[in-house]
């Protein structure tokens, strides 16, 4: 088919030019206060600590005060009253948050590695934050999961230690009681991270211990009671160090799959990242080979979301020691591909943390990175790159009101689908010809 009609090649023509120079996020760091922000920060989370219903950021900071970054709604930050978060320096390495007094509100815990000492905190109302009248054991801890273990519908805690980790059960009065060693295997591992999900489909939660070592799956009983079946359950073999582990369907299969963060942290460690697909009983089987890019990562963290639009949970991988962000698009059945020059641009940073949420409340999901070595970057997503085959760009010139009765504005739309767009300015144009 040729295109001679001068509105259609002259239009057609800017489809093309575009290809591989928009991305995805624009780098909107300058919205966040540079002072709180370039600290030795190890972990983010997402949750409206304000109560003003948007999304707030909560900071994990090493030997230095913890930070709250209050949001304006419209994605500009600002440092939280100290006030609001006792002031108390410690080894702060994770984060959670749930409602451990029952009271209606979102409670928080920081744990600690080196000094021992972890924040356990209560919501008061909507103005602050309390020491809660309980404490958390005194532990060398990196990694703490949430979830009501044994379903008496309390949030509990796993915290994952260097040696023992340790289970504590919510009497529903917001005290969390270590269980010691009769509820989980005894295994001394030095724990990165811990996450619990019902990996088996049988309506209890289950545990995922990360380490720098072996890692292991513990299945439970329905009462809280774990039993170790790594050897039937994960691939064997695998000599990696692993720091984060990230829960998603990414195959859209109904259960829950598994995305291994990795570093060569010491000699003879594989840092390529692992992906493990469940078989929806809890059987894992590593398709990293088969499913994800080759590279050799250094990853603290990584984050699932859809950044095109399609439907499906894309990756965004969080790297150290000089290896850039990647960014992973998903095709629907768990098979990811880079497509991080067209997405993401060149990001290398020591990226230690990263999280996702709707920053600006535009309708778009956008990341938080936490920078080691200096501040860190908030990325929101550009609405103008709706592109589901990460490269095209189709721009459509709108009037409103139309018709145009004197005065008029325009705007750009941007369709998801450049043969819709091709089609519909065609019929258009022959319209309003004829």
């Amino acid at each position: 088919m040729s295109l001679r009609h001068p509105i259609l090649g002259g239009l057609c023509c800017m489809l093309f030019p575009l290809s591989g120079m928009a991305q995805a996020f624009i780098d909107a760091s300058d919205r966040l206060p540079t002072d709180a922000t370039s600290f030795q920060t190890k972990d983010v989370w997402v949750e409206d600590v304000d109560e003003d219903g948007d999304a707030d950021i909560i900071l994990a900071n090493e030997f230095q005060l913890n930070v709250m970054l209050l949001n304006d709604g419209a994605g500009y930050f600002t440092l939280a009253d100290y006030g609001l978060l006792p002031n108390s320096e410690h080894d702060s390495e994770s984060i959670v948050m749930a409602d451990f007094n029952m009271d209606g509100h979102q409670d928080l815990i920081f744990v600690s590695e080196d000094d021992f000492e972890h924040e356990y905190y209560w919501r008061l109302g909507s103005d602050t934050f309390a020491l809660a009248p309980y404490f958390l054991p005194f532990t060398v801890c990196r990694g703490i999961a949430v979830g009501d273990v044994n379903n008496d519908a309390f949030p509990d805690a796993v915290l994952g230690n260097n040696g023992q980790n340790m289970l504590l059960l919510n009497d529903g009065n917001g005290q969390l009681q270590n269980q010691f060693f009769d509820w989980l295997p005894f295994i001394n591992d030095l724990t990165q991270d811990v996450v619990l999900e019902d990996f088996d489909g049988d309506n209890d939660l289950d545990l995922f211990v990360a380490n720098e070592d072996i890692n292991f799956l513990h299945v439970n009983n329905g009462s809280g009671i774990f039993t170790d079946e790594t050897q039937f359950r994960l691939p064997q073999g695998l000599n990696i160090d692993t720091r984060r582990v990230i829960l998603e369907d990414v195959d859209s299969d109904g259960d829950m799959d598994l995305y291994l963060c990795n570093v060569a942290f010491t000699v003879g460690k594989d840092p390529r990242n692992r992906l493990f697909l469940n078989n929806g009983f809890g059987v894992f089987t590593d398709v990293s080979d088969t499913h994800l890019p080759g590279y050799n990562d250094q990853s603290l963290d990584a984050e699932f979301l859809d950044i095109d639009q399609d439907g499906f949970r894309d990756l965004v991988v969080s790297n150290v020691l000089g290896v850039p962000m990647y960014c992973y698009k998903n095709n629907g059945q768990g098979v990811f591909f880079d497509v991080t020059a067209s997405y993401l641009g060149n990001y290398t940073i020591e990226g230690f943390g990263i999280a996702s949420a709707d920053f600006n409340n535009d309708g778009f999901t956008d990341l938080y990175i936490c920078n080691a070595e200096g501040k860190d970057v908030l990325l929101l997503a550009d609405p103008l790159f709706l592109s589901t085959d990460a490269e095209l760009i189709a721009p459509q010139l709108a009037i409103y009101p139309n018709p145009a009765k004197g005065c008029f504005r325009s705007t750009l739309i941007v369709e998801r689908s450049m043969m819709s767009f091709f089609f519909s300015l065609m019929v258009r144009v022959l319209s309003r010809k004829n």
